[in-house]
């Protein structure tokens, strides 16, 4: 469960919430690092009906997996 308020009450600013409401479309947003220990980013997007924003809808990208893939790669003969 995610705390969108401190203990003094104060709301807690978390960009993959607020930065698709704020902005109203989809965004991408900065490279964090998972519990597990994985660097991911996320895309996350405003779901509207009759105007009005009523949830989100997102997905992660694994970046430590999507540099593991880059790695192994090898281009053309010589690797480069």
């Amino acid at each position: 469960m995610v705390n969108f308020f401190d203990e003094s009450g104060e709301r807690i600013y978390h960009q993959w919430y607020d930065d698709p409401i704020n902005q109203n479309q989809a965004v991408w947003s900065d490279p964090y690092v998972s519990s597990k220990g994985n660097l991911i980013t996320s895309r996350v997007s405003p779901v509207w009906q009759n105007g009005e924003v009523i949830g989100l809808l997102g997905m992660d990208l694994d970046l430590t997996q999507v540099a593991a893939d880059i790695n192994a790669m090898t281009l053309f003969e010589s690797g480069l």
